[in-house]
């Protein structure tokens, strides 16, 4: 198979976009935001959902999530089943 040099800018030129897509914008992170109603402060969580637990790469995985979150003022924590079972990924 010969990639063609328009396959492989096209390839590059649509992973900068993705990649751009997915940056913010800013360059600050807030612990906490102030909603529209009064200033009042809500609360931040992210939750990652994992193939299944108790594998290492998602357990280390789950170390830099936590980390994260207490860094930037976030309730994070890592989801995900016991087994591979369809059920319960979903």
């Amino acid at each position: 198979m010969k990639i063609t040099k328009t396959a492989v800018a096209a390839l590059a030129a649509s992973s900068m976009l993705a990649m751009t897509a997915c940056s913010s914008v800013g360059g600050t992170t807030t612990s906490q935001s102030s909603t529209s109603t009064g200033g009042q402060i809500e609360d931040k969580t992210m939750v990652t959902v994992v193939k299944v637990k108790g594998i290492a790469w998602f357990d280390r995985m789950d170390v830099g999530v936590v980390e994260w979150g207490r860094d930037n003022g976030f309730d994070t924590r890592t989801e995900g089943g016991d087994d591979v079972s369809p059920e319960k990924q979903i």
